[in-house]
């Protein structure tokens, strides 16, 4: 084990909408001493913002926490529609179940949770403040829709300068998508948001269905969680076993078996490991906006098209060791 004190801790915003893949990514940056988490916000993607809200305070109280102690990372309910576009509740239902927790909303009773906490902060005001205000370099790691950046962008420009990394899980580039032929959710569900943040300038990388789709974790992979009896380990293996049925059944696998696409993002920005074998590209990116069969594609470039003033290519993942990603995450959640 590494020493403490040779870690370097990686300052993380996450912006996000628990969701299964949401959840894990969350305990993986609670857990892991490599992470210094300052800040979560909700937005409406995998479920509501209010749900997704209380999905983290759900994951705090797990996790030993109950929005009161210092060490505790501030919490805010964030969009609750894309910019656009209205919302809708009943397609995450499909994998996440009704609770976007895989319907484990019993295993929390003991917790006495209160049926009603009001955040204290504004999503697109935290997101803001806490980057303007960091002494330290900033990760924003955004696993939804991305509504609650490009509000905070169009709110205050300057958060484009003062943040480290963006890495975003979305869109699909060259590889089969998972909402409709040619988009993948995150971007589907608010695409005039994820075209504002995708050609802002930003530091980003995008961690798209062409890296998160070319493995799964199936049963074999989560078999070490079975014998144990931390709260932790066996809301995880709960998770995934109604993960991995529903994504069976929607993607239309030969086996019980889930894509970590959060996860595998959190761990990107991470773990340095992990984050040394990313092949990746640039790309020039469009987003399609206009109804139709096409809204939510991600259009990528090599050559510069017309675009905003600051329009850059922006880093794309391709392709990474999924085994240390695997490795990172057992051994971070069994510890």
């Amino acid at each position: 084990m590494i020493p403490q004190k040779m870690i370097s801790l990686v300052s993380i915003i996450y912006d996000c909408d628990p969701g299964i893949d949401d959840a894990v990514a969350i305990l993986l940056a609670i857990k892991t001493k490599m992470c210094k988490l300052i800040a979560i916000t909700s937005v409406a993607g995998n479920v509501s913002s209010e749900v997704g809200f209380r999905n983290i305070i759900k994951l705090l109280y797990l996790t030993g926490m109950n929005l009161l102690k210092e060490r505790d990372p501030p919490i805010a309910e964030g969009s609750p529609e894309p910019l656009f576009r209205k919302f809708n509740p009943e397609i995450g239902k499909h994998i996440h179940g009704m609770d976007g927790l895989g319907n484990t909303e019993k295993l929390f009773i003991d917790y006495k949770i209160p049926d009603k906490i009001s955040s204290e902060y504004e999503a697109i005001d935290l997101i803001i403040s806490t980057i303007l205000e960091s002494k330290e370099p900033i990760t924003l790691v955004a696993t939804g829709p991305l509504t609650n950046i490009a509000k905070a962008l169009n709110r205050d420009p300057r958060i484009k300068d003062n943040l480290t990394n963006l890495v975003i899980m979305g869109g699909a580039i060259n590889t089969s998508s998972n909402i409709n032929p040619v988009a993948e959710f995150n971007v589907y569900t608010d695409p005039d948001a994820a075209k504002i943040v995708l050609q802002s300038g930003m530091p980003i990388l995008l961690v798209p269905l062409d890296v998160t789709k070319k493995n799964s974790f199936n049963k074999v992979d989560i078999q070490d969680l079975e014998d144990s009896d931390n709260a932790i380990v066996k809301f995880v293996r709960k998770i995934l076993s109604h993960y991995m049925k529903t994504t069976r059944l929607h993607n239309g696998l030969d086996e019980d078996a889930c894509y970590m696409h959060d996860a595998l993002a959190m761990a990107i920005a991470l773990n340095r490991k992990l984050m040394n074998t990313i092949k990746s590209e640039k790309f020039f990116i469009n987003v399609e906006t206009q109804e139709g069969p096409t809204l939510g594609q991600v259009l990528a470039d090599r050559e510069p098209v017309s675009g905003p003033k600051g329009y850059k290519p922006i880093e794309v993942c391709l392709d990474l060791d999924y085994q240390e990603f695997k490795k990172f995450f057992l051994e971070t959640i069994l510890e």
